[in-house]
């Protein structure tokens, strides 16, 4: 079971860094939830200190990544499943491994510089392996009187003029209509306001977004509606189950804490945040995360682009020691 030793946080569109250690007399809580629900989950009482972030310039680390030979026809796979079945979107990811020794704090100082508007985050933890990642997307945040979601679906590079296609706002919906009806079914005459499309900017890409929100004033409810909506269409797929059957049979290798949820819970508020543009460093080698949502008119060729295109924008912040 994972145990965390030091966690280092930016909230987004932060300008201080925030320091926790495990404290039995923490009053916020750290949540750490893997993408499998059957996996184990850490629940940790934390004690938290302010610390200044530096500000510096930092050299991007353009490294040539290729993708896993079998991930293209996993995707061309799962397009005809969707074309012949009740399927209509699966998200399935790959991981591409950097053989290089990370310096894990000059990475998160890089990653809060070239991601502004996310939740970035390094953990450290007591078998010696860390986590760091950079999160567009809140799973849910609740100030006591509120409940807010939002669904995040299709990736360009940011500042392109290529218009957003009906696949991408086709996959953008889906995720919409799935969260709004998920809500609907655990608050029977809830009031779920859903926001406009619009697109907002994560480092060197842009994605589609909507917010969704609702009024909540209890705590126990406002945690049990984030556990439902956990995985989202966003990282799962549509309808839910036909998607976990089409990720156990197509994915080769476990997605940990990819794709799963992290963040703070406390008496009267938490925010949590679903871990995208993630990756996990170890001794001697460095794995990051990506996926991208399929359905009827992917283009695998395409698909596999778009994965390499976000491990292209973890792995620029992923500094060797010894380096700028």
């Amino acid at each position: 079971m994972m145990q965390l030793k030091k966690l280092y946080y930016r909230l987004p569109d932060g300008e201080a860094c925030y320091v926790c250690t495990p404290s039995d007399t923490g009053l916020s809580q750290f949540v750490v939830h893997p993408f499998e629900l059957t996996d184990s989950s850490l629940t940790q009482a934390v004690d938290t200190s302010r610390s200044r972030l530096r500000k510096r310039s930092f050299v991007a680390h353009d490294r040539r990544l290729t993708s896993n030979s079998g991930h293209e026809q996993a995707v061309a796979t799962a397009v005809q499943h969707i074309q012949n079945s009740a399927l209509e979107k699966v998200v399935l990811h790959q991981q591409l491994t950097i053989d290089e020794v990370i310096d894990a704090q000059k990475s998160f100082e890089a990653a809060c510089e070239t991601y502004p508007s996310a939740f970035v985050y390094l953990l450290e933890c007591t078998d010696g392996t860390s986590w760091i990642g950079a999160s567009p997307e809140t799973l849910a945040a609740w100030d006591g009187s509120h409940f807010v979601t939002m669904s995040l679906a299709g990736t360009r590079v940011a500042g392109s003029n290529t218009a957003w296609t009906d696949k991408e706002y086709r996959e953008q919906q889906t995720v919409t209509d799935a969260i709004v009806a998920r809500l609907g079914q655990a608050v029977s005459d809830a009031a779920v306001t859903v926001g406009e499309v619009n697109t907002i900017t994560a480092g060197s890409l842009e994605h589609l977004h909507t917010e969704v929100r609702m009024a909540v004033t209890d705590r126990e409810l406002a945690l049990a509606l984030a556990q439902s909506l956990h995985p989202t269409p966003a990282v799962c797929g549509q309808p839910r189950h036909l998607a976990q059957e089409q990720i156990a049979q197509l994915e080769d290798k476990p997605r940990e804490l990819y794709t799963g949820y992290l963040g703070f819970v406390n008496k009267d508020s938490f925010r949590l945040f679903v871990n995208l543009r993630c990756a996990k460093i170890e001794a001697s080698q460095t794995t990051i995360y990506v996926g991208g949502g399929i359905n009827a008119l992917s283009d695998p060729t395409a698909e596999v682009q778009e994965t390499l295109n976000k491990a292209q924008t973890m792995s620029r912040i992923l500094h060797p020691f010894g380096t700028e």
